[in-house]
């Protein structure tokens, strides 16, 4: 009786830890959620300011998600304030994993969207090299094809990239 009620307890606990376990595939589509819908970018910066778990992806990630705040802020002074902050925590998720490129690829898309005015837009190009020398490699990051290809979508769409780039980022989709 002791065995049955311990082992109940354990798969109890197992399976309270996974479901607090945040999924990677879960935090993307969050976050593409949490772009265009103010309460929904509050509830994504705080499920990710609650996790103990603070690796470069999800670093990067919790970056995202305070430029998102910035960008639902109605004051100009905490829209800044806000990136600020988002470009600081880019650049440790940076540190945590230099060659991940959707860390790299996270901090683009912010600073892409960024006025140019602002002068924050400062690793626009070194992170479209990285991304274009390792994006055939993205599985090694948990990336899928589906993913990757919208990676690159959005590369080539921004304009960023010359036609050696889009030739080298198209041949990773085959």
């Amino acid at each position: 009786m002791l065995k049955k009620l311990w082992f109940i307890l354990l798969l109890s606990l197992a399976s309270l830890i996974a479901n607090g376990q945040l999924s990677l595939q879960d935090i993307r589509k969050e976050y593409v959620e949490a772009a265009e819908d103010k309460k929904k970018a509050d509830k994504f910066h705080e499920r990710l300011s609650n996790n103990d778990n603070q690796t470069g992806i999800l670093q990067a990630y919790r970056a995202a998600a305070e430029a998102l705040l910035g960008k639902h802020a109605f004051f100009v002074t905490r829209k800044v304030a806000y990136v600020k902050r988002s470009l600081r925590m880019f650049e440790e998720a940076v540190r945590k994993d230099p060659e991940n490129i959707e860390i790299r690829y996270l901090r683009f898309s912010i600073e892409h969207h960024l006025p140019a005015f602002l002068g924050m837009s400062d690793h626009l190009q070194e992170d479209v090299q990285h991304i274009v020398k390792n994006a055939c490699k993205a599985s090694e990051y948990s990336i899928d094809k589906e993913y990757l290809s919208q990676m690159i979508e959005f590369l080539i769409e921004s304009g960023r990239c010359n036609d050696s780039d889009e030739n080298q980022l198209k041949q990773c989709l085959n």
